[in-house]
Formats: structure tokens, sequence, C-alpha cells
């Protein structure tokens, strides 16, 4: 009778945090849930007074990455990040035109990119994509932004959202974080005067590692996982080009316009090939 009872009681514990974890993932509002009665936690942002958006930013894509360093600080625990646009009205300020477009060019460049190693895997090579959860790692993305840096113009918005969500720095970047693959991130973004209109090249990486005591060539294995023991040499891999272009309602609210690009990406985005990615890494 007593093991019935004991079973009975697991039960209900785990079916009320089945229940309690489900309500908590239905509402960005809901806030955190964390029971110490349950196996697990969920974490979920719960949002300011007064902070809202708008209803239909439930139902954007969000942008997914892995970063080794969340898991090496045990923030996550694969090192999954994920970026809704919200996140770009976070480090912007707003959404408008130039800002949902950075979001946009994030989203479908990764995309891309993520599609070309899913099309020709080759699991031989320590590359920016990781192909054992299927996801690009953040800072393992090289980005080269149109425009010029320090015009204050929208085209810095527009890096300013490229750089929060890819995690690709300047010169004033940290570099060689803890962990392997890609948790350097200085010199891995870009102004480029030479594109012109709203452009951005994303370009992927692979990876070679050697001992930071006597520079012998050591395998990425054993590197995983550790932080002043390996040091990393990146060479670029493939590129994209990722062109953003839309005309919106313009008598219309900035919800309504963002909504609008949001349901035209097709149009908004243009995405080619590279043909020589080694050269953006020169």
């Amino acid at each position: 009778m007593k093991f019935f009872k004991n079973s009975f009681a697991v039960l209900s514990i785990l079916s009320l945090c089945a229940v309690n974890s489900a309500l908590a993932q239905s509402n960005i509002e809901d806030g955190v849930y964390q029971s110490s009665k349950c196996p697990t936690k969920t974490y979920r942002p719960k949002l300011a007074e007064g902070e809202t958006y708008p209803a239909y930013y439930n139902d954007i894509e969000r942008i997914v990455l892995k970063d080794v360093m969340t898991k090496w600080f045990d923030e996550t625990g694969k090192g999954i990040l994920s970026y809704g646009l919200e996140d770009a009205v976070r480090a912007e300020g707003h959404a408008c035109y130039l800002v949902t477009g950075g979001f946009l060019m994030a989203r479908e460049g990764l995309k891309a990119l993520k599609k070309q190693y899913e099309d020709n895997p080759n699991l031989d090579i320590t590359s920016s994509y990781d192909y054992e959860n299927n996801i690009i790692y953040r800072g393992g993305v090289k980005v080269t932004m149109s425009g010029e840096e320090g015009t204050g113009s929208g085209l810095n918005a527009v890096g300013g959202v490229l750089h929060f969500i890819t995690g690709a720095s300047s010169s004033s970047g940290f570099k060689r974080g803890p962990d392997f693959p890609f948790a350097n991130r200085q010199n891995l973004f870009e102004y480029d005067a030479n594109l012109t209109g709203v452009k951005a090249i994303f370009t992927s990486m692979t990876a070679t590692y050697t001992n930071i005591e006597d520079n012998s060539s050591i395998p990425y294995a054993e590197c995983k996982g550790t932080w002043h023991k390996c040091i990393e040499k990146t060479s670029c891999d493939k590129s994209v080009l990722v062109s953003y272009n839309i005309k919106t309602p313009k008598d219309k609210p900035w919800t309504e316009r963002v909504k609008f690009i949001l349901d035209n990406v097709d149009q908004a985005i243009t995405i080619e090939n590279v043909d020589n990615p080694s050269s953006l890494c020169n």
C-alpha cells in the first residue's frame, strides 16, 4: 500500500509540474516558473509593468543560435539562445523599417548558411554549424555591413541589431572567451562603404586548434570544454549576401507597417551566394 501511495504522489507531482510548465510557457507575461517539487525549472521572461508588444509578435519566427559561453557559465543547459523581434526592439529602442529589416536580415541570412551545411554536410571539420543540434554557432559568423561606422545613420541601427544577435563585434569585442568553438567575438564585424543599399554579408567559418604552450596541432575534442588550453584559428568557409528593400504603406501606423514587412519577407529579403568567401577574411 505504501508503494502505491508513493507512486501516486510522484505521479501527482509530475502531472502538476507538466501543467504548470505548460502554463508558464503559454504566455510571455507569466514570468518565472520555479517549483522546488518539480524535477526541472522553466524560466520565462517577465515583462515590466507597462511593457507591451503587438499581439502579432507571438507569431514571428525566432532566430535560434548556440553560444558555447552560455553553457560554460551554466546559463542554459545546451547553450541555446533565441531572439525575437522584441529583442531587436530592446537593443535599439524601437522597431522601424530598418530595425525590422536588421532582424529579418539576420534571421534569413543565418538560415541560408544553415541550409548550405545541411545540403553539403562535412562532419570531419569544425565549422560554424553544430551538427548535433542542427544550429549555427553564435560567434561563428562574420558580418560585413553596408555603410560606414560611426555615422549615426539607419545602417548603423541595422548593424547594431546584427551585432546583438550574431555576437559579431569589431576590434572592441572581447577575445578568446571560454570553451570552443567560436567564443571569440573580436574582429567579426565591419562596415564596407563599397556595399550600396541595405546589405550584409554573413560568412561562416571553420576552425583548427593549436596547443597554447607549444603551438602544436591539437584536435578539437581535446579543446572542447577548456579555456586556456588551446588557440583557435579560423578561416572563412561559406558566405551569403543578404539585401533588404521593400516599400511599406506610409499612411499606416508603424506597427502596421512593421507587420506588412513581416508578412512579405519574400519581397523584402534577397539572398545570393558569395563566390569567394575566403577574401572576406584577409
